[in-house]
């Protein structure tokens, strides 16, 4: 299959599951969610179809973000949504865009310092700490971005005191004295404006024993529940792996799928690979190989190729041998190595295909080929290190060595069984040069023990079937 192909079968993919998730949740109710005060179900369903670049689903979470309903406030993150649902489209997105605090952010770099500063002079606490960021990064200008963000800071700003707290501590990047008694302070400011990614910083610090902490997982994960208690989701997929893994809590399988199925609602695909996985074990929670699909595929329309096998292999599992072959085709041309075996299987047993030796034997020898480096379907020639113009010689040389019959010229259709990653017995539908005569025949050689069988061609040999047929006979062990 092609990279088009592929990317078609994907995209179709994703947009099915898309439909059938709009279907069930549309962007209407979320913003019937959000206009009642709802924010948890506007959030839910907006990350949904932010997936289809839904611009109603986009706009209200760049709303959400920016006002903090239902989720802290992040203004980076919020104009990120905004400017997206206004480029599909989002007529009320482009009037909040307008605002002069989005509006001054969004200018080149040249002229956002002279656009933000009159509003933040007004005492505007956002603009205030744009203007932090705008001397922080890429600047480095040490004294604008420390006043602007102490200003901001002084007027409850959570993120401002997270961001001193991260400059005392780390020096600036070379650019000031570190100071971790002042950076913690800052930090326990943040804390206790409410910022949620100070919240998170004390849960890592805890981890490690920074800043003179004690060193504690149970402490880390009370700090990341805190974090996710206002409105910062980033953490719940921690959450889940501390249950997960018993970290700093006792193991709770069901708690941790709790906590990935909470993170799957903020639209993180870490979680979405876990819970996926829970549901197609029965892992925390009852096993249910559908809606484990239903995530497996929902990644891949994301571009997640780490997806594509596990897909594969839960079609497989629930007897959906159709899908199963359609998928692990994707993977393998994705480059997914773990999919060329089980292709080999599906064609050796006729598993939801017509039964193909030589299509099995292919992709096995593929397989063994991969640890060689080798291009996707060009697996057996690349093993021997040729192409197939140059298989006369593979059987050309058993042939000399044992005074065989008459010299194989012209093959064809290479096929191979490669049952170790050194050994490979090959065969291929060739020419014999016979007193002057050309025979059809079938050829097999081992590269490693020098078997080698040579056969007039019949009828059933042109088939897949017979000619892998033929190779394991007689060049298989000899």
């Amino acid at each position: 299959m092609s990279s088009s192909s592929i990317v078609r079968a994907l995209t179709a993919a994703a947009l099915c599951l898309i439909a059938s998730f709009a279907s069930a949740a549309p962007a209407d109710d979320a913003l019937a969610a959000f206009n009642r005060g709802d924010y948890a179900t506007a959030l839910k369903i907006a990350f949904v179809l932010r997936d289809d670049d839904n611009p109603v689903a986009l706009r209200l979470l760049g709303q959400m973000y920016w006002q903090g309903k239902g989720v802290q406030v992040e203004p980076r993150t919020a104009i990120g949504y905004l400017l997206n649902a206004a480029n599909a489209g989002d007529a009320p997105a482009k009037a909040l865009l307008q605002d002069p605090v989005i509006a001054a952010f969004q200018a080149p770099a040249e002229q956002r310092a002279a656009l933000l500063t009159p509003l933040a002079e007004k005492g505007d606490r956002v603009a205030q700490w744009m203007l932090g960021e705008h001397y922080r990064y890429p600047l480095y200008e040490v004294e604008p971005a420390l006043r602007w963000y102490r200003a901001s800071a002084a007027q409850g700003f959570g993120l401002a005191a997270t961001a001193l707290g991260g400059i005392y501590s780390s020096g600036f990047g070379g650019a000031m004295k570190i100071d971790q008694v002042e950076g913690l302070r800052w930090y326990r400011q943040a804390v206790d404006l409410g910022d949620g990614a100070a919240m998170s910083a004390f849960a890592t610090f805890h981890q490690r024993g920074d800043f003179g902490l004690p060193k504690s997982d149970a402490e880390s994960l009370a700090w990341y529940k805190r974090a996710v208690d206002v409105g910062y989701f980033a953490p719940e997929f921690s959450i889940g792996i501390a249950y997960q893994e018993g970290i700093g809590t006792p193991k709770d399988p069901a708690e941790a799928v709790r906590w990935f199925q909470r993170a799957v609602d903020h639209g993180d695909q870490r979680a979405m690979t876990e819970l996926a996985v829970a549901y197609r074990n029965g892992t925390g929670t009852a096993q249910d190989r559908a809606a484990a699909v239903t995530l497996y595929t929902r990644l891949a329309g994301m571009g997640d190729r780490n997806a594509l096998v596990p897909l594969a292999a839960t079609y497989a599992e629930m007897g959906d041998n159709k899908n199963a072959l359609e998928w692990y085709i994707i993977a393998a041309d994705a480059g997914e190595r773990a999919a060329i075996r089980p292709l080999g299987d599906i064609y050796a047993k006729g598993k939801g295909v017509e039964r193909d030796l030589v299509e099995a034997a292919w992709y096995y020898a593929a397989d063994e080929a991969g640890d060689f480096d080798v291009r996707w379907k060009g697996g057996v020639q690349r093993v021997l290190r040729m192409e197939i113009e140059q298989a006369d010689q593979a059987f050309n040389e058993p042939r000399d060595r044992y005074k065989l019959g008459g010299t194989i010229v012209d093959c064809s259709r290479l096929v191979g069984v490669a049952p170790s990653r050194t050994n490979v017995h090959l065969g291929a539908t060739c020419i014999q040069e016979l007193d002057g005569r050309r025979v059809p025949v079938a050829v097999c050689a081992d590269n490693e023990t020098g078997y080698y069988a040579a056969e007039a061609l019949e009828e059933k040999r042109i088939t897949g079937e017979g000619l892998a047929e033929f190779v394991l006979t007689n060049c298989f062990g000899g």
